[in-house]
């Protein structure tokens, strides 16, 4: 996710916070990269699906999990390699 295309990954996913789904699974098997407002971007859109009563998963986030876990993704989305992990 780079910044050009995070604009479009936000439009690919408010419209199912807006439906009020419960559970959104973001598969990132085959990100080749994640700039810092990518995750910017999936942490605000974790926080709009919790505040809609649902929840965001992050699933596949691979070599990437690093860094998501040391930018508190885990702390508004599921994510389940993040499970016990520690830096």
């Amino acid at each position: 996710m780079s910044v050009t295309t995070v604009p479009y990954f936000r439009q690919a996913v408010q419209p199912f916070i807006d439906q009020k789904l419960v559970a959104i699974v973001l598969d990132f098997e085959g990100v080749t990269k994640i700039v810092s407002r990518g995750v910017g971007a999936a942490i605000d859109m974790a926080v709009q699906a919790k505040k809609q009563g649902g929840k965001l998963r992050l699933e596949n986030v691979g070599k990437y999990g690093r860094s998501l876990y040391i930018q508190g993704v885990h702390l508004v989305a599921e994510v389940p390699e993040l499970e016990g992990f520690e830096p």
